[in-house]
């Protein structure tokens, strides 16, 4: 995390372009995929979304806080770039009567179900609400979330980040996972916060288009110049829609100044005066655009001189054109390579991956006292999210390693086994009436026998007067005076994990829900 301040300050002194390149490219597919879901998946659109992003912080990068967590700022940028440049295209549309027609890969795949996975189903309920629900965290949750699942840092550069340690931003991202979980249940959409944490990390972030990175790097920084010209005809070509739209804009503004300017020319001396007096800065931007638009005509005479040079010139146009088509099938086996360079990557860390769930697995049974009774709720999944790459304890190879893995799974297990009784609890409160059980055993006829099981011999009801308030949401209050404990107080942490109900202040049309904290 250093390096992105380091690099900041480094453009922020002394306009290094080296440095605001590198900083475009480690974040150019968390602007791109956020622009993406932003804009309802139009890549011209989010291309777009993400030129505006980087000028945008070329522009400000000297006036930034020290303390800045430049992918969560960058988070936060490519949603009011992308409300902007939504509410222009709609504009734009409404006068050019154009329907905008979205034909990416994922609307594909959304409208056919044969093609859908159970992830990709999720994701498809998800994806239109997530960045909705992040902007309802606060800024230090946002932060976590945006830093694990999108910028993939390890939970070490996380409390670099936020200024804790390693486990405090454990802690960190997985209250924030589940608040996030818990609005995007009052928005309608049921999941699990494995669930959650696998659909996100699958699908949250898309690879930006080739050079893209380059791209906007220099046109951030070109962006913040104020005597930049008109690019060449040329360029025009590749131009983002963005940009054409600037330069056709500019365009029409050069010939309506020619017009605004022997209109007046009619009109009484004195009246020419006083607006000249009035419009002192908009007659400045004319002369400044009329320049361009005569740069612009001079570009383009010279242009069609190539053009018909060429043109006379057959057979250097058929070679041109034979270039272009190789440099086009090159640029697809570039594609394709890197394509299968990727599957291997990705067959690779996927057999390790696994290679260290099993040694996992093999420790447990081998140390029945390091499980808990949760453990036998586990999924695959949950086994495969105990292993992070990124974690200092992926080695597995001392007993401080285990040690640490072992206190992420015992955490996945107990999030699987609370999850149980939170729907155990809504069909409770829906059937009686009433928002808590007076007992445990009010609870059985809801679970499943082995989880009731569990929860007979491993829980217990406790007063709510013992729960620490920072764990009740701002919005919410204390619903009854119970709530279910875990018995061991003996966990490493020192800590107990309990679940409580919780309803809204409103005392017009309070609703409840269940919440998981410690005490």
């Amino acid at each position: 995390m250093d390096d992105d301040r380091q690099l900041l300050r480094r453009y922020a002194a002394d306009g290094s372009e080296a440095a605001f390149g590198e900083l475009v490219a480690r974040h150019v597919n968390l602007v791109y995929s956020a622009a993406l879901r932003r804009t309802g998946g139009d890549a011209h659109l989010a291309q777009d979304v993400a030129q505006l992003v980087f000028t945008d912080l070329a522009r400000k990068a000297r006036t930034l806080p020290e303390n800045v967590v430049l992918a969560g700022w960058l988070h936060r940028a490519t949603r009011y770039a992308a409300a902007q440049l939504l509410r222009t295209e709609r504009r734009r549309a409404a006068r050019e009567q154009e329907a905008v027609t979205m034909n990416s890969i994922l609307s594909q795949t959304d409208s056919d179900p044969s093609r859908r996975s159970p992830t990709d189903a999720d994701w498809a309920q998800i994806r239109p609400m997530l960045d909705q629900a992040l902007d309802e965290l606060g800024d230090a949750d946002r932060d976590a979330l945006v830093l694990r699942f999108f910028e993939q840092r390890s939970l070490a550069e996380i409390g670099q980040a936020l200024d804790a340690n390693e486990d405090a931003a454990r802690k960190r991202v997985t209250r924030a996972l589940e608040k996030l979980r818990a609005d995007l249940v009052r928005r309608g959409i049921t999941t699990t916060a494995a669930t959650l944490t696998a659909v996100i990390s699958a699908n949250a972030i898309q690879a930006a288009p080739v050079g893209m990175a380059a791209a906007l790097s220099t046109s951030a920084i070109a962006g913040t110049t104020l005597t930049a010209a008109t690019a060449t005809a040329t360029k025009t070509i590749t131009m983002t829609t963005l940009q054409k739209i600037t330069i056709g804009a500019s365009l029409a503004a050069s010939v309506g100044a020619g017009i605004y300017e022997a209109r007046q020319a009619s009109n009484s001396r004195a009246e020419t005066e006083a607006l000249r007096q009035q419009q002192a800065p908009l007659i400045e931007q004319i002369g400044t655009l009329t320049r361009e638009r005569n740069e612009a005509k001079r570009q383009l005479t010279v242009q069609r001189d190539e053009i018909g040079r060429l043109q006379r010139n057959t057979a250097e146009l058929l070679k041109l054109r034979g270039e272009v088509a190789q440099l086009r099938t090159d640029a697809r086996e570039l594609a394709r390579l890197k394509t299968a360079q990727a599957a291997d990557a990705t067959g690779v860390v996927a057999t390790e991956w696994t290679g260290k769930v099993n040694v996992l697995k093999d420790y447990v049974q081998r140390n029945p006292g390091a499980a808990i009774p949760e453990f036998q709720f586990l999924t695959e999944r949950d086994w495969l999210n105990s292993i992070d790459p990124s974690a200092s304890y992926w080695p597995l190879q001392t007993d401080k390693d285990y040690r640490a893995a072992m206190d992420i799974l015992r955490d996945q297990a107990q999030m699987r086994f609370h999850g149980m009784l939170n729907d155990a609890l809504i069909r409770f409160s829906q059937e009686n009436g009433k928002p808590f059980p007076a007992s445990l055993a009010e609870l059985r006829t809801y679970l499943e026998p082995e989880v009731a099981d569990v929860l007979a011999r491993n829980y217990e009801m406790a007063a709510t007067s013992n729960l620490a308030e920072s764990w009740i949401p701002n919005d919410r209050n204390l619903g009854g005076d119970w709530m279910i404990a875990r018995k061991s107080s003996a966990r490493e942490r020192g800590q107990r994990i309990v679940i409580f109900p919780v309803r809204t202040k409103s005392p017009d049309r309070p609703s409840y829900s269940y919440w998981m904290g410690y005490y």
